[in-house]
């Protein structure tokens, strides 16, 4: 180890001052590892270290998150499903027949306004009553309880002379449709949207799936196609959204009531229109059969 001589001095005692300042004379701050001129902020190295760990994080925790996204979506849709079906077995032993979806969320009577046609001036209301079916029938995709209750043994409307007593029954406002059956609703926690019958929107007032596509109701005879009323033997896409009568997709694929929600491509199937796999119900679709 070599030792340096300490400046000449007139005294000892300068020279130990001497001394003692150069001790404590502080090293030049690019010695500590940043520029004087940085103001004690991070280095760009240290900067493009951290963008590359939050990258990788970002690689590594994105597709968990997303699979735990779409597993809270697929739960969902089961829940949804079942709901819906143990709501309409309960609707057939309450009154003997099924429901379309719009009704299950209703009271026997509602506010005695009639259902917004999605054209200017006319009234908004949501469905909040079965009477209010009968209200302003001048528009053919309203509802009417020709088109409102499904007889479970053909999975058609009732018609004849039960549909005449079922409109008499609910105009003169009662519970009781045939016998001791009784509506009693709203049978599902949910409320449709107002405007409901906005087909520029394509509102049709039908629950709606964790991927925001409608539930689909279907028997024997085929599709019950929304806001229509009716049910169809096929399908096609219709543009802008939901469906037309007619088309590649074929809607007679259940031999008994079923709920369908078309899954995460909000397509038939696989959405190519052949086989099983390419219609409703097959590909990532989620079906829930119930009653006979």
């Amino acid at each position: 180890m070599t030792l340096l001589p300490l400046p000449l001095s007139d005294s000892p005692r300068k020279a130990t001052h001497v001394a003692t300042r150069a001790l404590r004379r502080p090293y030049p701050k690019r010695l500590l590892g940043r520029s004087a001129h940085t103001g004690g902020g991070f280095s760009i190295i240290e900067l493009l270290v951290a963008i590359i760990i939050i990258g990788v994080l970002v690689t590594v925790l994105l597709p968990v998150i997303s699979g735990r996204t779409e597993q809270a979506r697929v739960s969902r849709v089961q829940s949804d499903l079942e709901n819906l079906s143990e709501s309409m077995e309960r609707v057939a032993i309450d009154t003997g027949f099924y429901v379309r979806l719009i009704a299950l969320d209703d009271v026997l009577r509602g506010d005695g306004v009639p259902f917004n046609r999605g054209l200017p001036g006319d009234p908004i209301n949501r469905a909040d009553g079965l009477t209010d079916y009968l209200i302003g029938q001048v528009w053919y995709q309203f509802p009417t309880p020709n088109s409102l209750f499904i007889n479970p043994a053909t999975g058609d409307f009732a018609t004849g002379v039960t549909r005449v007593n079922i409109i008499n029954r609910l105009l003169q406002a009662e519970t009781v449709f045939d016998g001791s059956m009784q509506w009693g609703g709203p049978y599902i926690n949910w409320q449709q949207d107002e405007n409901l019958y906005d087909g520029e929107l394509g509102k049709t007032g039908v629950p709606t799936d964790p991927w925001g596509n409608d539930y689909i109701f279907f028997t024997r005879r085929g599709m019950l196609l929304e806001p229509n009323g009716i049910f169809i033997e096929s399908a096609g896409e219709r543009t802008g959204g939901g469906f037309e009568q007619g088309g590649q997709f074929d809607t007679l694929v259940f031999d008994r009531p079923t709920i369908v929600s078309l899954g995460p491509n909000g397509r038939p199937g696989d959405g190519s229109g052949t086989g099983r796999e390419g219609t409703f119900g097959g590909g990532d679709d989620f079906a829930r059969s119930f009653g006979r």
